[in-house]
């Protein structure tokens, strides 16, 4: 069972996330992340799968529980350029071990430098669309999702 947690690892990183329940019954885990500029990807990775530990496949199972089977949307500014072919590590590891798959375009920038450093993963949601939109007020152009209910 998730909790609301909200998690802060000294300078590394933050993490916040919570259980959603829609108007139809369904529940979604809900996590915004942020990683401070020039991460060390090893560091990214051990925060992200210590921290959403009971959600990762192979872990829910060995902790009994069943997590792993919850829609997951993980989204928030990365500070790696998910456009970067040499970066690719992070969503290999996203998606082998939480089943997350990224919903935006990483050859579509979020900044106004032309990297994407924003991003939107998701597991179990067929129906969810994730693009950017221009924002005055900030060099990043703000990811929106959009998840179509079922009824």
């Amino acid at each position: 069972m998730l909790r609301y947690q909200i998690i802060n690892v000294a300078n590394i990183r933050d993490i916040c996330a919570c259980l959603c329940k829609l108007q139809n019954g369904l529940e979604i885990v809900m996590v915004v992340i942020y990683i401070t500029p020039n991460p060390k990807l090893d560091e990214v990775e051990y925060f992200i799968h210590c921290t959403l530990l009971e959600n990762a496949v192979k872990e829910s199972k060995i902790l009994g529980g069943n997590s792993h089977k919850c829609p997951l949307i993980l989204a928030g500014d990365f500070n790696i350029n998910f456009a970067d072919k040499k970066l690719v590590r992070l969503t290999k590891f996203l998606l082998e071990k939480l089943n997350l798959r990224m919903n935006n375009d990483p050859q579509e920038s979020t900044t106004k430098y032309g990297t994407t450093i924003d991003a939107v993963f998701s597991r179990y949601l067929e129906n969810i669309k994730s693009q950017t939109y221009v924002s005055y007020f900030s060099y990043h152009r703000p990811i929106v999702s959009m998840i179509q209910i079922p009824e």
